[in-house]
């Protein structure tokens, strides 16, 4: 079985615990000037055009639909919240506490993790086709408030990142800080392809 880790420093790892972020992207490096998707081939792999030649690259998504990935997360994070079964593992702490995954969930066992989602659908598309829809399911919230707007009141959205003492006035706003964060400055105006897989929380 294979893991997913998630951005902790926005709380995104709760997000998928809790069931609100429902989608995760892989962002793909740049393949060359005008490269182009041409579709989806074999077992759903996709194919780019690399500009105007008949030159194609294929790149395999990390995950497949139907796929059942583990959700990373350190061992420390797990005897804390008291996740671990020890009914059944007894010796859980003693023969993990002092590995690297103790600390790190890059080194973490897929097997030991108590929570999982399903892969429901996998696509590619250009970073800056975001749908906010796309960009809810990634982890931004959305809030209704009222706005005393004289003579009316009027209902507005507003938008925060889990985690963040801060409030938007647009879903994009806190999905570019989220991009710039994780993927590195300039991320949104490189405009790269991305890979989204849409998920669901099973266990």
């Amino acid at each position: 079985m294979k893991k997913r880790m998630f951005n902790d420093k926005f709380q995104l790892t709760f997000a998928v615990i809790q069931g609100w972020k429902t989608m995760t992207s892989d962002i793909l490096p740049e393949l060359g000037p005008e490269t182009e998707l041409v579709g989806t081939i074999g077992k759903g792999d996709f194919e780019f055009r690399i500009g105007g030649s008949y030159e194609t690259v294929i790149i395999k998504p990390k995950f497949k639909v139907g796929e059942v990935v583990a959700v990373a997360e350190r061992y420390e994070t797990l005897y804390e919240r008291d996740d671990w079964n020890y009914i059944d593992n007894p010796d859980l702490i003693d023969r993990w506490c002092k590995t690297a995954g103790w600390y790190n969930k890059m080194f973490v066992r897929a097997d030991l993790m108590p929570h999982r989602i399903r892969i429901e659908n996998v696509k590619c598309e250009r970073l800056r086709q975001i749908s906010e829809l796309d960009i809810l399911k990634e982890g931004v919230l959305r809030f209704e408030k009222c706005f005393d707007d004289y003579p009316n009141v009027v209902e507005r959205y507003i938008y925060s990142i889990p985690g963040i003492d801060y409030r938007y006035n647009s879903a994009l706003d806190p999905f570019l800080r989220i991009v710039e964060d994780i993927f590195g400055k300039g991320t949104w105006e490189k405009n790269p392809y991305r890979i989204a897989y849409e998920f669901t929380l099973i266990k």
